[in-house]
This record gives structure tokens, C-alpha cells and sequence, in this order.
């Protein structure tokens, strides 16, 4: 396995609060659109502009919408 590029604290640091605001802002779209307060066409226009977004799982934002279980999600990708 190959060794990561040596990245001192404050690199490593910074890295950390971009994915943890990255997955934040991930889980926000997940609860809106199971809510309902989003569409999916919503998501994917959000998702050409924000980069966080864009890189979601289809999977995981088709088992978002209300009455589309993980088996149904399957069966439309």
C-alpha cells in the first residue's frame, strides 16, 4: 500500500474540517430531501455547483425520497 504524502498538523487539520463540513452539508440535503423541502432535480442542480454535493451516492439520495426503500433504489439504478 502505498504511503500518503507527508502533510504536516495544521495540513492534516485543515483536511479534516473540509470533509467534516463536506459530510455535514451531505447529511443537510439527505434530511431535506427526505423531508421534502427539496427535490431531487433540486439536488442534482445543487450538485453541478457544489462539489460536496455532486459527489453523493444516487443510491443514497434515491433511499432518501419517501416510499423508495433500498430495494426499489436498486431496482431503478
Amino acid at each position: 500500500m502505498p504511503t500518503p504524502p507527508p502533510l504536516s498538523r495544521e495540513e492534516r487539520l485543515e483536511n479534516l474540517r473540509i470533509a467534516c463540513a463536506a459530510r455535514k452539508k451531505r447529511l443537510d440535503i439527505k434530511k431535506k430531501l427526505a423531508d421534502g423541502y427539496i427535490t431531487l432535480f433540486e439536488v442534482i442542480e445543487l450538485g453541478k455547483k457544489d462539489d460536496a454535493i455532486g459527489r453523493m451516492s444516487p443510491l443514497d439520495l434515491l433511499k432518501c425520497i419517501p416510499g423508495i426503500g433500498r430495494t426499489t433504489a436498486e431496482r431503478i439504478i
